[in-house]
Order: C-alpha cells, then sequence, then structure tokens
C-alpha cells in the first residue's frame, strides 16, 4: 500500500507531527448573515465633505469594531485625505446619522499610510487608505458604543470568494439630516484575486464613494474585507467576472491593520508574553477587572462565568517564581516552551499581538474578539501562536486558519498594561492558558538558572485549581 494511501492512526509519531498533528485543518469560512440591524450598519457609515484640488469633494468612511482603543476609528480612502501632489484635504468634515451637523476634522486626527503618503497616486493604490482617530470621549457621558463594522483577518487568506460583496455608502451630493440614509449594493467577487492586497468586485460604484466599506457576512456578522477606493480598470463595456473589470479595494490585511492598530494604540510589538503575579491583597483589582468589551457572547457561552470573577479574587495569588518566566518558541520541537529569566535566543520570545477577529460592535450585544500572537517582521511569513487546549500544548503555525485562537482578557494588576488571561472555548468549556512549575514538570533549582527551558504550557477549565501553576500573563 502507498504511505499516502495509509491510514493516519498507522502512521509512526513523527510522521504524524510533520503533517500536522497539532495544527487544526485551515478553517472553512462561514458565510452568510443573521437577521442583520440595518440600522446599525447604516449608523456605522460616515459621509465626508473637503476640498481638494480647490474643489469640494466627497467621499465616505466607516467606524470599525477596533477593540482595546481609547478613541473612535473611522477607516477611510487615503486619496480622500491627500491629493496626488502631497497636499492634505483641508476643511474636512464628517456626518454620520444621529449627528444634527457636519463635525470638523482637526489635522492632528488624520491619518494616512505612510506607503500612499510618500506617493499618492493610483501607483500606490493598494496602500490607498487613511483613518480617522475621534477625540477621545468624556467618560462622565457613559455614551454607549458606538456601532462599527467587524473585520476577521482570516479572510486576508482566501484566494477566492464565492460569495456576494456589499458596498454600503452615501452617494456624492447627498443632503445630510434626518431622511439621510447610505444606499447598499452587491454583487460577486472577482475571481481569481490575483493581487493579494487588493480586492475587486462588481458591485455598482460611483465617483464620490470612496471609503465606503467592502463588505460580507461571516459567522453571521457584517464583516468588513476592504476599503473601496477605484472603480474598474475596463470602464466600458458589459461587466464580466475577470479582473480588470470590477471596482477595487484595499484588502483589509495584516498589513492594514498593523499600521492603522499602531495609529489607534493597539498594536503591541517586540513583546514578551510572560507570566504576570498579581500582588497581594491589591485593593484595584475590582476597578481594574474589567474585559474591555472583550467577550464572547452570551448565548454563545450561557453559563460560562465570564464576568463571574469572585472565585478569581478569593484566590491565593501564587507565589512569584524564582525567575521571570516567557513563552518561547522552539523550532525543534514545534511548541511554545517556557523559560526561565533570559533566554539564550532572546528573538524567539518575542511576539507582536492585536486583535484579528471582531464582530459587528451593536448596543446591547457582547462582542466576539480574539487575539493573534505572532512571531516575524514579514506580514506574509509570520507564524501564529495557537493554543491545543486537547493536547495541553500550543504551538505557531503559518496560517490564521490553522491558528486556534483566543481571547485576551485583562483581569488587573501585574504591570506591563495590567495581567490577562488566555481563554478560549474547548468542546463545552472554557479554558484558560497556564504555565506549570510543579517538581514533575521542572525542578526548583532550574527555575533559577537563567535560560532554562522546559514544557510548562498547559490548559486548565475556568474552576480548576492546578496547584504550582500560573494564569495570568502580561506584554513587556
Amino acid at each position: 500500500m502507498a504511505p499516502e494511501k495509509l491510514p493516519r492512526g498507522l502512521w509512526h509519531r513523527k510522521r504524524r507531527e510533520q503533517h500536522g498533528s497539532r495544527e487544526k485543518p485551515k478553517e472553512n469560512p462561514s458565510y452568510g448573515l443573521a437577521d442583520s440591524d440595518s440600522s446599525a450598519i447604516e449608523s456605522a457609515i460616515v459621509f465626508f465633505q473637503f476640498r481638494k484640488s480647490r474643489a469640494v469633494q466627497n467621499g465616505n468612511g466607516f467606524f470599525v469594531h477596533v477593540p482595546g482603543a481609547q478613541r473612535d476609528v473611522i477607516f477611510t480612502a487615503g486619496h480622500n485625505l491627500i491629493d496626488e501632489k502631497g497636499e492634505r484635504s483641508t476643511e474636512l468634515r464628517i456626518w454620520w446619522q444621529g449627528q444634527q451637523d457636519w463635525v470638523t476634522v482637526a489635522p492632528e486626527d488624520v491619518r494616512i499610510s505612510a506607503q500612499y503618503e510618500a506617493n499618492p497616486t493610483p501607483a500606490s493604490a493598494i496602500d490607498d487608505y487613511g483613518a480617522i482617530l475621534l477625540p477621545e470621549p468624556d467618560p462622565r457621558a457613559r455614551a454607549p458604543p458606538r456601532p462599527g463594522f467587524g473585520f476577521a483577518l482570516k479572510l486576508a487568506e482566501e484566494e477566492r470568494f464565492e460569495y456576494p460583496f456589499f458596498v454600503t455608502t452615501y452617494k456624492a451630493g447627498t443632503f445630510i439630516g434626518e431622511d439621510a440614509r447610505p444606499l447598499t449594493s452587491s454583487d460577486m467577487c472577482v475571481n481569481p484575486i490575483v493581487n493579494k492586497n487588493q480586492l475587486e468586485y462588481l458591485a455598482e460604484t460611483q465617483p464620490g464613494v470612496s471609503g465606503s466599506p467592502v463588505w460580507v457576512g461571516y459567522n453571521k456578522q457584517v464583516t468588513v474585507v476592504a476599503i473601496h477606493n477605484y472603480g474598474p480598470r475596463i470602464a466600458h463595456g458589459p461587466r464580466r467576472n475577470k479582473p480588470g473589470y470590477g471596482s477595487r479595494g484595499t484588502r483589509i490585511s495584516l498589513r492594514v491593520l498593523r499600521e492603522i492598530f499602531s495609529w489607534a494604540g493597539v498594536l503591541e510589538t517586540n513583546k514578551q508574553l510572560r507570566v504576570a503575579v498579581p500582588p497581594r491583597n491589591n485593593d484595584d483589582d475590582d476597578e481594574d477587572d474589567e474585559d474591555e468589551g472583550l467577550e464572547y457572547e452570551g448565548d454563545d457561552y450561557e453559563g460560562g462565568g465570564l464576568d463571574d470573577d469572585d472565585d478569581d479574587d478569593a484566590e491565593t495569588p501564587p507565589t512569584p517564581p524564582p525567575l521571570p518566566l516567557s513563552l518561547t518558541w522552539s523550532p525543534q520541537d514545534r511548541i511554545l516552551r517556557v523559560v526561565a529569566g533570559s533566554s539564550h535566543e532572546p528573538s524567539l520570545t518575542r511576539f507582536f499581538a492585536l486583535p484579528v477577529y471582531a464582530s459587528t460592535l451593536v448596543p446591547g450585544k457582547r462582542p466576539v474578539v480574539e487575539w493573534g500572537f505572532g512571531m516575524g517582521e514579514d506580514a506574509d511569513r509570520c507564524l501564529w501562536a495557537s493554543w491545543d487546549v486537547e493536547r495541553k500544548t500550543a504551538t505557531m503555525v503559518p496560517s490564521l486558519r490553522q491558528a486556534r485562537l483566543a481571547r485576551w482578557e485583562r483581569k488587573g494588576g501585574g504591570g506591563g498594561g495590567g495581567a490577562h488571561a488566555v481563554i478560549l472555548q474547548w468542546q463545552d468549556d472554557l479554558w484558560e492558558l497556564i504555565v506549570k512549575t510543579d517538581p514533575s514538570v521542572v525542578k526548583p533549582w532550574d527555575l533559577r538558572d537563567p535560560g532554562t527551558e522546559f514544557r510548562g504550557v498547559s490548559f486548565k477549565t475556568l474552576d480548576d485549581d492546578v496547584q504550582g501553576s500560573y494564569n495570568r500573563f502580561t506584554l513587556v
């Protein structure tokens, strides 16, 4: 029998590991929408007016659910914000539903892609994006969260989309006011995708709608996949599902989100994922013990106890380890190990971290958020942490679609931006990442030896108590 025909159960252990036994198969995206709240979608669209090249023009933008951001973030096209001569648009004003009048945007609140600003022409179409960061709201106002589009970085890895794309926009010349409503057009994506940083689609667009969201229904959520910025290259004749015949938009990819999230202050770079030991009798725990909206929907996790930290507060904080404990990637073992003190290979302990999935932010509904912990500077060749509860281990995989992702829940204390828990669902339970240090895993004297590595990564359910383990982490 040919080796390829052997059942996996008869493979040698090393072969099973080489064929990704620690990695889940690539996810097949689940497209489609639940009964979406059209009013929430409409209220996330932003109408622009600005002066560029001496003429008053219109454009669009849209609010995006950016977990952890202190300021509301509006994505838009770069050419709404700068002309081809490099001169920034002036008299920039924006409006969205619920506003009585135009809102003036201060120049210091405008961000433009560095690549596009260096060459603001169609030659830089894939980098034709920017953002507006609204001033921080007054915390005393206690305003409800503003609706925002969700995103899924996994979708940036798709080579085809066999599902309609939607473009929701205000047309140029729209009169703002109570009766103003954005319009939505839809049609198919142009396949195959020939430029991984740009999507083409047959949905109808026209001048003045640049910056509009291009979105799909993903996991029953309104999920943005691109920022519309150009019409078809072939402007006349019948529309065809071939490259050149579709409108174009900058794809929501890692390279785009890394830049925008750095502006919004939610991108962590060159950080160690380190054990955080909360101080004893920390009076600030109750104040800091917030999820910042980074929690799963109650319907999906009924009875999960995500907001119930009474048991957590009652636990006796573990004794601090003799040396700091951090996660480190072992390319030889293909797992994440734990290192005490300074690593002999520091680069293998350094991660970047950012939200990689966020559901649509709708008032009155808890959002779903997942974080990615990556390694590598090249956005096209980085590795992603994958948390494997079943095997009580973790590895690094080359694709988000192969990664088992988790939430990054703030728990307060611990320094370095606060202690967090790494929580994910497996089967019918919620589990959290732990580092085990009991003698069966590592000898006590080795914990005092800088550079010692050991297999301490594991998981436990939220209500379990594993002696000699740590379940709080921080990025430092």
